[in-house]
């Protein structure tokens, strides 16, 4: 957690660095890395200003893990929510480090994008609460989530999507403050 300009996007860079080149750790002081275990994680980069347009935020992910095929289902025909166990056997049990940020410019443009009765905000929004349920199962995941609250220009429907988001996480969120 940390108002705009206080290093989020940074910390994450470092924190996925350090994921995938385990052994750059040993260059860093030591009460940085206090209970880091070096292993190579694989890295998913999620920003909310460059989410692929025709395959949505979890077939970004899919795509990073190298499974896009296996994902094709939820964006083939029309936005889909996968569901936790669906990112469960997506994920399996590689380490694996997803870095979120910057998702309110997403979800911003998402709320206005019509799909069934609902929005693609709606349909990410249970993407992401799928996933953040996902990971309580997935003991070599961890899902570092950047604040969602800032200053972007805010409507009732995108405070509402954040809100949920933001209610999920917290049931298993350890806030970090970068420095």
């Amino acid at each position: 957690r940390q108002a705009m300009g206080g290093g989020k996007t940074h910390s994450m860079l470092a924190l996925g660095y350090m994921a995938a080149h385990p052994a750059a750790a040993g260059v860093v002081t030591a009460r940085v890395t206090e209970g880091f275990t070096p292993t190579p994680a694989k890295v998913v980069v999620i920003s909310g200003r460059n989410i692929d347009h025709d395959r949505f935020l979890w077939g970004s992910i899919a795509e990073q893990l190298g499974k896009g095929d296996d994902f094709a289902k939820f964006w083939g025909m029309g936005p889909r929510a996968p569901n936790q166990d669906d990112w469960i056997a997506l994920i399996g049990d590689e380490p694996v480090l997803m870095l979120f940020d910057e998702l309110p410019p997403y979800l911003e443009n998402a709320v206005t994008q019509s799909v069934g009765a609902g929005t693609l905000a709606d349909v990410t929004s249970h993407a992401i609460s799928n996933l953040l349920s996902a990971a309580l199962k997935l003991p070599r995941l961890c899902i570092v989530l950047s604040t969602l609250v800032g200053q972007y220009k805010s409507s009732v429907e995108l405070s509402r999507i954040v809100s949920q988001i933001t209610n999920e996480a917290r049931r298993q969120a350890k806030p970090i403050t970068p420095v």
